[in-house]
């Protein structure tokens, strides 16, 4: 196919850091580690969590009386929120000094990367820069150009976002009279997970453009949604650095008891799955958690589960691609202790994923049942696509460990993609043997 396609002149195509920084939002805002250590003092931790959700923003619950809570703490309260912690025995770790700070330097240097641009306005998506971070603009174009220039790639529209954005998907199917199994991958659906899309964006160029990869299409096929939260997306990249740490979508919704407006459901609590509205999900509008007012509420979750159920005889596999904490996790997410019917086989497939995104940089990915590796939560894309009889079921938590957290550098595009690449190599692998 010859059909080329250039990029959008864009309003603003490199953020000019000394003029957008009006407010100075997360001037002075830290993130701490804090770790319990005992059942007594993870009670306590949970609770000030709990009643001071409205500020402190939760990058990480604490699942046990090991596993540390990520908290981002606003400047107004670092004094008073460290006193009443170290009163309760809690230990504090500062991972992060000045959020805006490193904010800043992020995008720095994913400006410096737009400099270096071989081809200023690639015509194709070979001339992509998979090394930096673009705007929905630009992974739109990239959708476009793969769709034009690959001849086993179609690009077909899932439905549409809360804002009215199209939500593109790509159909990776080297002969559609064929019928193979089907592995589906997302990215994106908490918005300031940048480094999902940037990685499986990368990861499947490679695919398309490395004889030595093609054998990833011959067997299998596969639907591709690079942006499911493109609104919050958009959002995250609008008056930076104000936004950037936005993470649901952008719909509307009035929080009753406070009398003001609280925007955005978290679509990672919205799937219609029979816990919908259960453990780890908020009926609270303003909290990052909030499930939304019904189960698949969300314009975007209830466009993918209509795609998704209306494919379920084909698809053999779901990854959905979430960042951060080097985690690879299955069924189920509600609670410790329930499992998928074949535990094994994600257990074990689970393993040899981790072992090989183990071989890139000597990266470690933890493995395991979600609620007993992380946390429990309710209403979960791979919980409501198990339940809807998909056979392998995974959500893939990205780098970094917390030193970066979701602000993580451009430099860490490539290395999380070529991961990505090995595990889904693996995924490949089972997907072809369970068919035969």
């Amino acid at each position: 196919m010859t059909k080329r396609f250039a990029f959008a002149i864009l309003v603003v195509t490199c953020i000019t850091l000394d003029t957008v920084s009006v407010g100075l939002k997360y001037s002075g805002d830290q993130v701490w580690k804090v770790t319990a250590g005992t059942s007594e003092k993870l009670i306590l931790l949970k609770k000030f969590i709990d009643e001071n959700n409205k500020e402190i923003d939760l990058w990480r619950e604490p699942s046990d009386i090991n596993t540390a809570a990520h908290l981002q703490v606003p400047e107004k309260l670092l004094a008073s929120s460290r006193s009443t912690l170290e009163a309760n025995g809690l230990h504090i770790e500062i991972m992060i000094q000045d959020i805006r700070s490193l904010l800043m330097e992020s995008m720095e240097k994913n400006n410096r990367q737009r400099e270096l641009r071989s081809v200023k306005q690639p015509r194709s998506f070979m001339d992509f820069n998979y090394a930096e971070y673009h705007p929905v603009e630009e992974i739109d174009e990239w959708i476009d150009m793969v769709a034009a220039e690959v001849d086993f790639v179609t690009k077909f529209q899932i439905g549409v976002t809360y804002e009215g954005r199209q939500m593109w998907a790509l159909k990776i199917a080297k002969d559609p009279t064929v019928t193979k199994p089907v592995i589906y991958l997302d990215a994106l659906i908490h918005c300031r997970e940048w480094i999902t899309t940037a990685a499986t964006v990368w990861m499947f160029a490679q695919v398309f453009s490395d004889p030595n990869l093609a054998y990833l299409t011959d067997n299998v096929d596969w639907y591709f949604v690079p942006m499911i939260n493109k609104d919050g997306y958009a959002h995250t990249w609008s008056d930076f650095p104000n936004n950037r740490l936005w993470r649901k979508t952008r719909s509307l919704g009035v929080n009753l008891e406070r009398g003001d407006l609280c925007q955005g459901t978290d679509g990672n609590r919205n799937w219609p799955s029979s816990t919908w509205g259960g453990a780890g999900a908020s009926g609270n509008p303003c909290d990052i958690t909030y499930h939304g007012p019904a189960p698949a509420s969300e314009s975007e979750i209830r466009h993918l589960s209509y795609f998704i159920e209306s494919k379920n005889d084909s698809i053999t596999a779901v990854v959905s691609v979430h960042s951060y904490s080097q985690l690879i996790l299955w069924p189920y997410n509600y609670s410790p202790g329930v499992y998928p019917p074949n535990k094994e086989e994600h257990n074990t497939l689970g393993q040899e994923m981790a072992d090989a995104m183990y071989t890139v940089e000597g990266k470690t990915y933890i493995q395991g049942q979600s609620a007993e590796v992380l946390y429990e939560c309710s209403g979960v894309t791979t919980d409501w696509t198990l339940e809807a009889g998909i056979a392998l079921n995974f959500i893939f938590e990205l780098r970094d460990t917390g030193e970066f957290g979701f602000i993580l550098p451009p430099d860490q595009i490539v290395p999380n993609g070529q991961e990505m690449l090995l595990a889904m190599d693996k995924l490949y692998q089972q997907v072809v043997t369970r068919n035969n």
